[in-house]
Formats: structure tokens, sequence, C-alpha cells
């Protein structure tokens, strides 16, 4: 079919607003293609190859977003720094564990309010804008946390944090595939018969399966302690140290912290090499086997190998952490730019965080509770059980995404089957996701 001349600018405001990021080009019959009838890169952008020039702005933009992504995420494990030292004995600011467990969780119940506030935003002014407005409360909460002499004043900055942190989350981790939205956006224009309400469109299987996908990840993401050990990092380590007896609790925290940042990086890389599923099945089984040994080693330990029982634990401890991290740390957010359809990513994104963070708040909330209640070992099989029972959803349910287009994304959770094994029964994992 002979394609119809179409101007970006008529494409740029469904990809949430940033017109800022497209240049005027006519699109032609002429225009040239690739063998997916996908427009050039180069073609859409003056001249014929893209040039330093070009792509130094491009690294600058995405640079800043990151730098904001990194401020926004030190609010999330800063409780671990500061609970164990306002809850020493000579503190200027006693905390009991009840006030300890507002300080942490709270920042969680804030950021779904600014979620659901930046989808919409994201949507009428563009990422942009909602970035550099994101700045506003994440400063002012941390100038509130560094003067507080009150729990107030810490629970009011935890509370700014945590809506900087959701106003951020969506419009630093979307993706635009130009490309692609051009060609789809052109022809979902022709075949639509009408205006469709983001919640009608839901209910679409195209919809409902990506987004039922991405927040069982979040699920299970949480209760397999992925941030909860970041939330509480030295008081889950201090009852261990109770159990197990030896261990510096601070110095294994920092490890952990340090473990967490190597991983992270090394998995900046294995996403560019190695599918998502294998990355996702391997830190599944990685953090299953390690918390499911640190819990086996503290009920069962010999008291009489104080300095073996020490290395053994942090050794499990930092397995957990460098599977866990490589995996279901970092795919499940992933996941809302490479599942979502791009029609209803800036609403939906909002929401799936908004969910994600009141489901984050409340395991927050009554995790010291269940630490003292289960004891260390009881606490690490929870994690162990969670990460086994997430690795087989993800055999069975999480697609490929590695190297697919966003339409042949959508086009695959638009079929009948539901499970990704039913689908590999009749095709193979390496071609196209259409029928």
């Amino acid at each position: 079919m002979e394609k119809m001349p179409m101007k970006l600018e008529e494409a740029a405001p469904m990809l949430n607003g940033d017109t800022a990021v497209v240049k005027q080009k006519v699109l032609t019959p002429q225009t040239p293609t690739n063998k997916n009838g996908f427009v050039s890169v180069d073609d859409l952008q003056p001249g014929s190859k893209r040039t330093l020039q070009g792509l130094l702005p491009q690294l600058l933009v995405s640079g800043a977003a990151f730098l904001l992504a990194a401020g926004a995420g030190m609010p999330i494990g800063y409780s671990a720094v500061l609970l164990p030292q306002l809850q020493v004995v000579n503190s200027t600011l006693p905390t009991d564990d009840e006030i300890g467990s507002w300080i942490t969780s709270v920042h969680s119940a804030a950021t779904p309010v600014g979620s659901f506030v930046s989808g919409l935003m994201m949507d009428k002014w563009g990422r942009r804008r909602v970035l550099q407005l994101c700045v506003v409360p994440l400063t002012l909460g941390w100038v509130m946390i560094a003067v507080a002499q009150s729990h107030v004043v810490i629970l009011t900055g935890r509370i700014m944090a945590g809506l900087a942190v959701g106003l951020s989350a969506a419009p630093g981790q979307a993706k635009l595939e130009l490309q692609q939205l051009v060609s789809r956006v052109h022809s979902e224009k022709e075949s639509s018969s009408g205006n469709i309400s983001s919640w009608r469109m839901f209910f679409k299987p195209q919809v409902l399966k990506p987004v039922a996908i991405v927040n069982v990840f979040h699920l299970v993401q949480i209760v397999s302690g992925t941030y909860l050990v970041i939330f509480y990092a030295v008081n889950l380590i201090s009852e261990t140290e109770n159990e197990a007896g030896g261990i510096d609790k601070f110095l294994v925290a920092v490890l952990t912290a340090v473990f967490r940042l190597i991983f992270i990086t090394i998995a900046c890389f294995l996403l560019l090499w190695v599918g998502r599923r294998p990355l996702a099945l391997f830190s599944g089984v990685g953090s299953s086997v390690a918390a499911l040994g640190v819990g086996t080693f503290l009920y069962y330990r010999q008291p009489s190998s104080e300095s073996l029982n020490t290395w053994i634990v942090a050794g499990f401890i930092l397995t957990y952490v460098a599977t866990n991290t490589v995996g279901f740390f970092v795919l499940p957010g992933i996941a809302i730019g490479e599942l979502l359809p791009v029609k209803i990513r800036g609403a939906f994104g909002g929401y799936i965080f908004a969910i994600f963070n009141v489901l984050l708040f409340f395991m927050a909330k009554v995790f010291p509770a269940m630490l003292h209640t289960m004891g260390s070992h009881g606490v690490f099989w929870m994690f162990g059980m969670s990460s086994l029972l997430g690795t087989l959803f993800v055999y069975l349910f999480f697609p490929e995404t590695k190297g697919k287009s966003l339409e042949e994304i959508e086009d695959y959770f638009a079929e009948k089957n539901v499970m990704w094994l039913t689908r590999k029964k009749h095709q193979n994992a390496d071609e196209p996701l259409k029928a």
C-alpha cells in the first residue's frame, strides 16, 4: 500500500508531547525505508549521516535524565543509613521501631501521588517539563531532612522526596523509538474508527496482558526482598548478627551497596548482549538459592564456628544482592518501557508505578514486625521462596523483547495465547513475535 505524505510534527503530539525532539520532514512514497517498511533514522535528520554534533545533545539530555534518576533514587535507600543513627542509645532524636517504619515507608506512600500526576502531566506538557518540575520537591525534601530537629520534619522531607520520585519515574525510563512510531501511528490512524478512551483500551488483550505481567513482576520484586534489603540493610543484617554472631553489620551493609552498584553496571552491559528472559531466570534462580541458603544456614548454624559463620552468611547475602540486582532489580522498570503499548504508556506507566509503591509502602511498614516475628532466617526463607515463584512466573509468562520492535511486541500480545511457552511451541524465539 502506498504511503501517504505525513509531517512528523503531526505524530509528535502523540509522543507524549515531546515535540522538541522532532524536526519537520515530510514523508512521501519516495522516502527510503528499510526491509520492515520503517523510515531510516538518518532520513529523519538533516544530512545523510548522524554526526557527533547531533549525538552530543542526545548524550547530554540522556545524561541529565540519568543524573536526575540517580538523585531521585538516593532517598529510597537513605533510611538504611538514617535509622541506625536515630536508634542508637545516645541519639539526639530517639526513634523506636514504629516511628522508624513510618520514616522508611512514607516515602513510598507519597510516590504514587507523584506517579498519578506525572502520567497526566507528561501527556500534556512532555517529559522535559515534568523532569524539570520534580527537582523542586526533591531539593526541598533533602533540605528539610538535613535541618530536621523533629520526626515531623523528617517525615515531611521524606514525603517531598517521594513525590519527586513519583514525578520523575515514568518520564525518565520510557524511550522513543521514532522510526517505528511514525509508521505505527500512521497505520493506526488509518484503521481507527474514532477515539477510544484509555480505560476502554485497558480491556484489550494487547494492553491487559502486559499490564498484568508488569504488575506481577513488581509484586515479585517487592516480596523477594529487592527493596526491603535496601530500606533495612543495617537492621536486617543486625538481626542476622544476633543469630550468626561476629558480623560487622555496617561493613556488610556497605558491601551490599557496593555490590549493587557493581552489578547494576554489569547489568547495563548484559542488557545489550543477553535476552531479558535468560537474565530474569538467572536472577531468580540465583536470588532463590542464595536467600534460601542464608535462611537455612542461620537456622542450622553451629555456634562454635563463629568466624566461619560470618564469612558464609556474608557470602550468601552478597551473592543474593548480586544476582538479584542483575535481573529482578532492573528488569521490571525496563518492562514498562518495552511491554506497554505506546498509546497508553504515559498514563498507565504512572498508574503502574503508583500500584507498585502502594505495595512497597505496605511491605516496608510491616517489615520490622515481620523481622522480629520470623527472625532473619524466616525473612530470607520468604525472600527465597518468592524468588523461586517469581522465576516460575518469568519462565511461563514473560516474553523475550530483546531485538523486537514495539510493533512486534504489541502484535504478540494481541494474539490469543497467554503463556510464552505456548507460543514457543509453534514459533522460534528468535523469529519476529508476530504469527
